[in-house]
């Protein structure tokens, strides 16, 4: 097969082909289906979400079944030795092109899962181990160097009733969103803790009070004020700061809070950013070692 024309082909039209077929289309029925406003940290199951899980079923169901075998082959053919270098760099469009939109399918399908996905009695601090030990976590330190990251997981945490699936992605999506904002140079910091409020927190009064588990992933990087009410919202990461990835890493995450009763509340200023995820604690400690 003569792949001699590929090259420039893909070259000018790979953006604007995942634009209209993925994100550009999703954006359009995402922004006519649901509500104007920010997300808030607030966890009530608002038409705004439920409109949000619709879209991501069907969009994420469709896109599976078209770009199952984009993924796969170019990675195939990439391993043979006789290819010449313009059909080479024409596969890497592919695949990297390919690994985009299943990131996208990635976080649609974990909106669209929803409350239906298993729960089970697990800790965040396995989620964070977990996420730590994995080939995403390896990809991202060797897609920037240098990434400094301190833990201070707390080892008399409680366990929550949560999808083992949704935490873990919340975790890679913060991660991943503080190393991009750091940069070269600044640290990232993951800690959990037990939570009592006794009354709501301020001021953010939507915090109940009550009984958490709490997620923090804070970093060095700063966020000016006019994001922080809108970070949450679907593309708004991509579309007004600039940030790569789906645009909708931080919608995930904020889904994951509010879908399990808990909430999601960013702070920060010019210095700094701070994620904290509060999900509604059990009464059993976790059974775990290696929390330092």
């Amino acid at each position: 097969m003569d792949f001699e024309f590929m090259p420039d082909q893909i070259n000018k039209q790979k953006d604007a082909l995942t634009d209209a077929c993925c994100q550009g289309a999703l954006e359009k029925e995402i922004h006519k289906t649901i509500e104007s406003g920010p997300l808030t940290g607030r966890p009530a199951r608002s038409g705004k979400m439920e409109a949000l899980e619709v879209v991501a079923s069907g969009v994420a169901h469709d896109l599976n079944n078209i770009l199952s075998g984009i993924v796969t082959y170019p990675e195939l053919l990439l391993m043979r030795k006789d290819l010449d270098e313009k059909t080479r760099k024409a596969l890497k469009v592919i695949r990297d092109s390919g690994e985009r939109a299943a990131a996208l399918i990635g976080d649609l399908t974990t909106i669209a899962r929803n409350n239906a996905s298993n729960r089970e009695e697990i800790s965040i601090n396995s989620m964070v181990q977990e996420y730590l030990q994995s080939p995403d976590y390896r990809k991202l330190q060797l897609s920037q160097d240098g990434i400094a990251l301190k833990l201070n997981l707390d080892s008399r945490l409680f366990t929550i009733d949560a999808s083992r699936l949704h935490i873990r992605r919340s975790v890679m999506h913060l991660v991943a969103n503080a190393a991009e904002a750091i940069g070269s140079n600044g640290q990232i910091l993951i800690s959990t803790a037990n939570c009592l409020l006794g009354v709501p927190l301020r001021p953010y009064s939507e915090v109940k009070k009550g009984e958490y588990a709490l997620l923090t992933v804070a970093h060095t990087g700063g966020i000016s004020e006019q994001h922080i009410d809108r970070i949450f919202e679907p593309f708004y990461t991509r579309k007004v700061m600039g940030r790569k990835g789906t645009g909708l890493e931080l919608t995930v995450v904020w889904y994951t809070a509010a879908d399990h009763n808990g909430y999601a509340v960013v702070t920060g200023d010019t210095t700094s950013t701070r994620f904290d995820l509060y999900f509604p604690r059990t009464r059993h400690l976790a059974r775990e070692q290696g929390c330092e």
